[in-house]
């Protein structure tokens, strides 16, 4: 790779700083505002708490947990001798009092919110359930508001779902009771998310803020996957586009599936045995591709026999995954996430070195693959219970596309910084120093391709070969200096008199060429001969030179039944250009006589 030169770290620096605070914008603008509320034994006082329309309440600590039964509002006092306590949210494995809970089986949660006392009556209030445990049923003062999945005791017909559960309610009492019945069976963890209390519009600006962050963030990954594979299809044998592109679209359905579980709202019948294995698979497969990625970058510290392993514990996880229950391929992954670990550090390293390298934007590729394992670190405790946040594995990679972005428009500048070189270069051999025209292969390209069209075409062109009168003169008389300005407004001239579509070439010496398609019959190459002539006459006329600049012309036509070469209507043009100048040169002795 290329190594920075010095301007361009300042550049760097600045696109160091501008993705830090894009980090920081994308985190804090995905938080929503809201207030956390500690329960304890089972009751919550709001009495003096003041609604408001943009924040939300975290019901989070000790609700009443009654592991082992579904028990309906009004059977409470019947079962105070099974109550204990769980804190919300957390995963379904201890009370609160350190009591060890079965995670698949039933249980029942209770909360009693002492409310506002202000004009309860004409309150309207939202419930957000996001998760507890893998099915769940809502009562609120006694009536069932909602339930996803079939909460029972019976294994075979149990159903779990994942949706997220908004609720709206009039609440007409001093007191609001809250029941949960929830269930799991069939998944490797069982998890109490936190539970938010609000305004109806608090809620409902909640859920919007959830689903349309998802929105934009699984439409950003989609566009940077098409941009990433248009990109492979402009240069195919430079791969890392089309890795990253897969890599992007496998991270957009990851974040579909987990992120906000907004999926159910594409795909309202989707089971949770569908939902966890597309989940596992989205691990599985983003691995090899950013992997592949990365070598592609960084070749000389990443191997290719570590992407060989990789590859096949990536088919291995993804068939038992596709083929196994949930109870078997799920163990698989906590080993491969310390697989995932152990292969991102060890690219931290590898970008690392090339940072110590000064390799081309290693430093911003750093900082953002920094980001991204620490967001994907956090889905890992979560997805473990061991944390209780929101999916942050999306935002991470958001903000690692715009380091890989950086990387991507720097080599592809360099690619067109190349090509814009080459181009340069290419100019210098088809053109001629002096004039700016063409030169004779310049001409010959061109004409070669003009030739064939024709040919297939079937339709005429013209050629126009000039040779300046008595140049030999100029040079010999005033030097080669003004010989030389003499050719330069020649070739001006020429341009001048010709089409916009025309070649105009200077193939050597004095000798000029005008190749044109808008010139099918004699008489039209014959004015433009004309038109050229009268051009020389003018400039001669205003000139203050101690010369006259003049030009000879023979003109050929390319007639496409008798299959002509360039070779026969050069002929054909210098037979005539070999007339004009013994015309012109009987011309000029009569005029000395």
């Amino acid at each position: 790779m290329k190594k920075f030169v010095q301007s361009g770290y300042q550049y760097r620096n600045l696109s160091l700083m501008i993705l830090l605070l894009l980090t920081v914008l994308v985190l804090s603008g995905c938080s929503e505002k809201h207030d956390t509320e500690l329960i304890e034994f089972g009751t919550l006082n709001l009495s003096d708490w003041v609604p408001k329309d943009d924040v939300t309440v975290r019901l989070n600590g000790e609700w009443e947990l009654y592991p082992g039964k579904l028990i309906e509002p009004g059977e409470f006092d019947a079962y105070k001798s099974d109550k204990i306590y769980f804190n919300v949210p957390n995963p379904y494995t201890k009370g609160a009092h350190g009591e060890t809970l079965e995670k698949e089986g039933v249980a029942t949660l209770r909360l009693v919110i002492k409310m506002p006392k202000t004009a309860p009556d004409t309150k309207v209030y939202g419930l957000i359930v996001r998760q507890v445990m893998t099915a769940s049923k809502v009562w609120i003062n006694g009536v069932v508001y909602s339930e996803v999945g079939v909460v029972t005791q019976d294994p075979e017909a149990f159903k779990g779902s994942f949706e997220r559960q908004v609720i709206t309610f009039k609440q007409e009492l001093p007191e609001l009771e809250i029941v949960i019945q929830a269930a799991n069976y069939h998944n490797i963890v069982a998890k109490i998310r936190d539970i938010q209390l609000g305004t109806a519009l608090a809620v409902k600006h909640h859920y919007m803020h959830s689903v349309s962050s998802d929105i934009f963030i699984t439409g950003a990954l989609a566009i940077m996957a098409a941009y990433h594979f248009a990109l492979f299809f402009k240069r195919p044998s430079y791969k890392a586009p089309l890795y990253f592109g897969f890599f992007c679209l496998i991270i957009a359905l990851r974040n579909v599936m987990v992120g906000g579980r907004f999926v159910y709202e594409i795909f309202p019948n989707i089971t949770i045995e569908q939902l966890n294995r597309t989940a596992f698979l989205t691990v599985y497969g983003g691995l090899p591709f950013i992997v592949s990625f990365f070598r592609t970058l960084f070749p000389r510290k990443i191997p290719a026999r570590l992407l060989h392993i990789l590859v096949v514990m990536t088919l291995v996880a993804s068939s038992l995954t596709l083929f196994t229950p949930i109870v078997i391929y799920s163990r698989l992954l906590i080993l491969y996430e310390v697989v995932f670990a152990a292969i991102f550090l060890y690219l931290l390293y590898a970008i690392f070195y090339e940072i110590t390298q000064k390799t081309q934007g290693a430093t911003i590729l750093f900082v953002g693959v920094l980001v991204y394992v620490g967001a994907t670190f956090n889905d890992m405790l979560l997805q473990e219970g061991i944390i209780q946040t929101r999916s942050l594995a999306s935002i991470g990679f958001f903000i690692f596309i715009f380091s890989q972005a950086y990387i991507m428009a720097i080599q592809f500048s360099d690619a067109f910084d190349k090509v814009d070189k080459l181009m340069e270069e290419n100019k210098a051999v088809y053109r001629d120093d002096l004039t700016g025209l063409l030169n004779r292969k310049g001409y010959y390209e061109k004409a070669e391709a003009v030739l064939k069209e024709a040919r297939g075409s079937k339709r005429s062109f013209a050629i126009i070969y000039g040779d300046l009168n008595r140049f030999k003169q100029v040079n010999d008389n005033y030097g080669h200096k003004e010989g030389d300005k003499a050719l330069i407004m020649t070739a001006s001239l020429l341009v001048e008199g010709s089409h916009k579509s025309d070649v105009v070439a200077r193939l050597s010496g004095d000798e000029f060429i005008i190749l044109s398609t808008e010139l099918r019959t004699d008489a039209a190459v014959l004015n433009r001969i004309d038109h050229i002539s009268n051009l020389f006459d003018n400039y001669n006329i205003k000139s203050i030179k101690p010369y006259q600049l003049s030009i000879s012309m023979g003109y050929a036509l390319y007639d496409a039944d008798a299959n002509q070469s360039l070779d026969m209507l050069m002929l054909v043009a210098d037979k005539g250009l070999y007339l004009q100048k013994e015309s012109f040169a009987k011309a000029s002795d009569r005029r000395i006589k």
